[in-house]
């Protein structure tokens, strides 16, 4: 194990097996913290604040019924619509402590709410033509409609 890394076990449909996350996140939200598996790219792990069988059991609805959705092309690469847990993050002991997920490219991304601006638009680049935000929100009702259609 580094010495720099904190261990947990990653349940997957194939096994589980010891992962290594870093000390200090990526980022912090109001539900848990997002920590890098450097031995395991693309991998991140979200671990919650304060685990609970509720979590658990929405982690778990998640895992048994993934929506499948084709990545977006853009200038010849490829672009996840959304990140979805691959297993869930235990404690050494057994006890749940969130879920790993593929890592987003955030150097090729942008935050949605960039896009509800001009001045977010201009900051990221992104084009001010009203077709291209409305080819977004078409995109988005349709990821939305895909996810509901798995009752998520």
């Amino acid at each position: 194990m580094p010495h720099d890394a904190q261990t947990w076990i990653l349940v997957t449909p194939q096994g589980r097996r010891p992962v290594y996350g870093d000390l200090e996140p990526l980022a912090r939200g109001g539900e848990g913290a997002i920590y890098r598996l450097p031995e395991t790219p693309p991998l991140v792990a979200k671990r919650y604040h304060e685990p609970n069988a509720e979590k658990q059991a929405k982690v778990q609805a998640m895992l048994a019924d993934p929506p499948h959705l084709p990545p977006l092309e853009r200038r010849g690469r490829q672009y996840p619509r959304i990140t979805w847990p691959i297993g869930t993050l235990e404690s050494m002991d057994g006890a749940f402590l969130g879920y790993a997920m593929p890592q987003l490219d955030v150097d090729n991304t942008v935050p949605l709410e960039y896009l509800l601006s001009a001045r977010g638009r201009r900051a990221t680049g992104l084009p001010e033509d009203y077709r291209f935000r409305v080819k977004v929100a078409y995109q988005l009702a349709h990821l939305v409609a895909e996810l509901h259609a798995h009752g998520h």
